[in-house]
């Protein structure tokens, strides 16, 4: 489990035609320091250009942003659009030199690394069309692709936002003990490439073995299931922030719709087709999120509540003192409540997606899915209720047993 002062330094990259971008991942990272990071003690630091270096003197001016930037950050961030920047020394442009450093670090398995690259995928104005700026980007991509650097692909400043704010959300779960194999699995959540392994002393799950078992003392139970109940909130924390974002979006997508019907214009069902088109993606980058957290909200409510049982069952063998069983109970109770309302939230969630037109085959495939995460998550909720009424259940019992 990290410390409660645990930094994670992430490099932003980029050439200067992503500011949009550059802002927004600004903005995403004090939105998760605030609300993600805080509760676990962990804080996202960014590295960057325009927050970091000074003016200096070097072989070559990214010299001397290498000598500042140094090698100690744990994450980069690379985002292109039209061009891969100005050339270096040694390397196509400056952004590139900060990936390749990173990459080396990588190959080298100099501490552990990830590498996250974005390519915004939105039409260029013509008039800032540069044919050898693009020749760069594809040979990138090929070049990247090449070493087994998974990249992604947005559309919109706005996408970007999701996109970055899944990654980073993932990295702090990383961070926190979560071993990211969840996040591997749902339909590429992570961004990019999160390259490497971070062994955690004090993970909640790595530390618990069914062959030790009877080694297990009450307090190392109590300890299993703080740690557990960390990541498991933290999970919900980022299930409500996206629900929250992702009804915030679709509403202003009906609005839009609105708005080009009233117009009545020649091509509005072009139109209307992109925004759903939009809708979509939203519904999916939504989907991602759920799935993923879903996953991991389930993995640590098992090593929570099993590790609760047992320290329950070792305690009602041992003196048990009266006040700290009503703060338990108290606690389960809270915790339960929270679990239902969040039920009752994405159920009516839940029929509002449900009760989406049938206007397009992209548009039933995404709901489709997006209801299926919803599901997921009441499932989820469900579950935890049941394992807090077991919980509560050997509570009483040891209020009997103790005249409590």
């Amino acid at each position: 489990m990290p410390s409660r002062d645990t930094v994670i330094n992430v490099l932003l990259a980029s050439p200067s035609d992503v500011n949009e971008e550059r802002k927004a991942t600004y903005a995403v990272v004090d939105e998760l320091n605030r609300r993600l990071g805080r509760g676990l003690g962990i804080r996202l630091e960014l590295i960057a250009f325009e927050k970091n270096i000074v003016p200096g003197v070097g072989e070559y001016p990214q010299a001397v942003i290498n000598k500042q930037i140094g090698d100690d950050y744990d994450a980069i961030i690379a985002v292109f659009w039209s061009k891969v920047g100005s050339p270096t020394k040694d390397y196509g442009s400056g952004t590139i030199e900060e990936l390749e450093r990173a990459y080396s670090r990588y190959e080298k398995g100099d501490g552990v690394i990830d590498i996250m690259v974005y390519f915004k995928d939105e039409a260029i104005a013509p008039s800032k069309i540069v044919g050898s700026d693009i020749d760069a980007i594809l040979k990138l991509k090929s070049y990247l692709s090449d070493k087994g650097v998974l990249y992604n692909e947005f559309k919109s400043t706005e996408d970007y936002e999701v996109v970055i704010r899944n990654a980073l959300t993932a990295l702090i779960l990383k961070w926190n003990g979560y071993d990211g194999s969840a996040v591997e699995d749902s339909s590429g959540v992570d961004g990019g490439l999160l390259m490497g392994e971070r062994a955690q002393s004090g993970d909640s799950l790595s530390i618990y073995s069914e062959e030790n078992d009877d080694d297990y003392g009450v307090f190392d139970y109590l300890e299993i299931y703080m740690d557990s109940m960390e990541s498991m909130t933290a999970s919900w924390i980022a299930i409500s922030g996206a629900t929250s974002e992702f009804g915030d979006r679709i509403r202003k997508r009906s609005r839009d719709i609105d708005e080009v019907r009233f117009r009545n214009e020649p091509n509005a069902v072009r139109q209307i087709k992109a925004l759903l088109n939009q809708s979509c993606l939203d519904m999916d980058m939504f989907s991602d999120v759920l799935e993923t957290n879903v996953s991991i909200s389930g993995k640590f409510r098992e090593a929570a509540f099993s590790s609760m049982s047992k320290a329950l069952s070792i305690s009602s063998e041992l003196e048990t003192d009266r006040e700290d069983v009503v703060k338990l109970e108290a606690a389960m109770v809270e915790i339960k409540t929270t679990a239902k309302t969040t039920t009752d939230k994405i159920v009516g969630f839940r029929n509002v997606v449900q009760s989406f037109p049938r206007a397009t085959l992209r548009l039933n495939k995404a709901k489709r899915r997006t209801v299926a995460a919803l599901e997921g998550v009441i499932n989820e909720m469900n579950t935890t209720v049941g394992a807090i009424d077991s919980i509560l259940q050997l509570i009483e019992e040891i209020k009997a047993s103790k005249n409590i």
